[in-house]
C-alpha cells in the first residue's frame, strides 16, 4: 500500500499542488519572470569579465611584462614555456573564460603563465620578442 500524500491547493488559482502555500506548475510558469536572451548574454558577459579580471589581477594586472602595454584589449595570458595549443586541445577549451577558469582552478601558477600583449606573444612564438633584446 502506497503512502497517501496530503493534498494542498494553489495559493493563486486553487488547483491542487504538492506543497502548502505554493503555486501549482501552471501558475508558477505564468507568474515567474522570464529571462530574455539579452539578460542571459549580459549575465555571461559580466561573469566572463569578472573571471578575466581575477586572472589578470593574479598575474600583476593589465600590463604586458615585456613591453609594458596597458590597453586591456591587446593583452593575453601567455604560456611561459609554450604549449598553449596542445594544452587547450587536451583540456577541451578554446581559450577565454574556459581557459581563465582552468587557471583559477590551478591556483594561478606563477611559473606557468604571464601577461603579454599580442605583439610580444606573437614575436615570442616566432623566436624572441624585440623588446627582450633591449633589456
Amino acid at each position: 500500500m502506497s503512502a497517501m500524500r496530503k493534498k494542498y491547493n494553489c495559493s493563486n488559482c486553487g488547483n491542487s499542488c504538492s506543497r502548502p502555500n505554493s503555486l501549482c506548475r501552471i501558475c508558477y510558469n505564468k507568474l515567474r519572470p522570464r529571462q530574455t536572451r539579452e539578460d542571459r548574454l549580459a549575465y555571461m558577459k559580466a561573469w566572463h569579465q569578472k573571471i578575466k579580471d581575477e586572472v589578470f589581477a593574479a598575474y600583476g594586472g593589465y600590463k604586458c611584462v615585456c613591453c609594458g602595454e596597458t590597453e586591456s584589449i591587446f593583452l593575453v595570458i601567455d604560456h611561459i614555456h609554450g604549449g598553449g595549443n596542445k594544452e587547450r586541445r587536451k583540456v577541451g577549451t578554446k581559450g577565454g573564460a574556459g581557459q581563465y577558469s582552468k587557471i583559477k582552478k590551478e591556483g594561478f601558477p606563477r611559473k606557468k603563465y604571464q601577461v603579454l600583449c599580442h605583439n610580444c606573444n606573437f614575436a615570442k612564438s616566432n623566436g624572441r620578442c624585440p623588446h627582450a633584446r633591449k633589456k
